[in-house]
């Protein structure tokens, strides 16, 4: 999307993972925003800041909406026009495969994924597989536990986020429109 071709983080430099994105695309049928939330109650995880995203379709928005105002750090946005920038504040990730996938590997944002759609498991395996991401698994297979498991992977491995924010900046340029145009015309002319 045209709001993200402006924006890219500053490489992760090992820095402490402080600021999560979740966003499990707008309708999240499978209520897996509040499954990530749940997993994030954990006592380890208490002091980090949360931003929290949801369509205005999402059936399960009052139950999230109480989650989040239990939570002193924890920000709620609906149908939110400022993705790219709430993503660029943050070090860590947690959401759907899908479009947003691409987006967050441009934005250079390290990612915990959860395949929701047939359509994303095998883009999303190969992802996980070359170590851009993190990949939990299966919508009916991930847990909270899973998803703690990985935060606290990435939280004892800045190193390995910083390795994944870059090699994920090098496949998502920003400039695949251009390519498959410039190959479509090379394409007719020949």
């Amino acid at each position: 999307r045209e709001e993200f071709l402006t924006k890219k983080k500053e490489i992760f430099h090992n820095k402490k993972i402080k600021n999560i994105f979740i966003f499990f695309g707008g309708s999240d049928p499978d209520n897996l925003t509040l499954k990530a939330l749940e997993a994030l109650c954990h006592k380890n995880f208490e002091k980090l800041i949360l931003s929290v995203v949801i369509g205005e379709s999402n059936l399960n928005a009052n139950s999230i909406k109480l989650k989040v105002s239990k939570r002193k750090n924890a920000s709620l946005f609906i149908q939110t026009d400022n993705i790219s920038d709430l993503m660029c504040k943050a070090d860590l990730s947690i959401g759907a495969g899908g479009s947003t996938t691409w987006e967050r590997l441009f934005i250079g944002l390290p990612s915990i994924v959860t395949i929701i759609a047939d359509n994303q498991r095998s883009y999303t395996e190969q992802l996980a597989k070359d170590n851009y991401i993190f990949l939990t698994g299966d919508k009916n297979e991930t847990s909270k536990y899973d998803i703690q498991r990985l935060i606290n992977y990435c939280i004892n491995n800045p190193n390995l986020l910083t390795e994944k924010v870059k090699m994920g900046q090098e496949l998502v340029n920003g400039k695949g429109t251009k390519l498959v145009v410039d190959k479509m015309i090379s394409l007719i002319e020949d």
